[in-house]
């Protein structure tokens, strides 16, 4: 599923239908209890399945602890 997810942020990249770091994208199965969502500051077009953060829905767990993204002009 996250291949397919991946594979049409590369198409839509390529069309012009979206930007490279703009917005998020995420993704639920109807029948499970988490959704996985695109990390801030990642460019769509050479996203990974690895880099989708799984966030539990009703647990609210996190495959991994969230990261802070500041733009390069706020880290110092």
């Amino acid at each position: 599923m996250l291949e397919t997810i991946c594979d049409i942020l590369k198409d839509a990249y390529a069309r012009n239908w979206i930007t490279s770091r703009d917005g998020n994208i995420s993704i639920r199965h109807h029948d499970r209890d988490h959704f996985y969502i695109t990390p801030s500051g990642v460019r769509k077009q050479t996203l990974q399945p690895d880099q989708f953060k799984k966030i539990g829905i009703e647990k609210g767990y996190y495959d991994q602890p969230p990261r802070l993204f500041l733009p390069k002009i706020l880290e110092k």
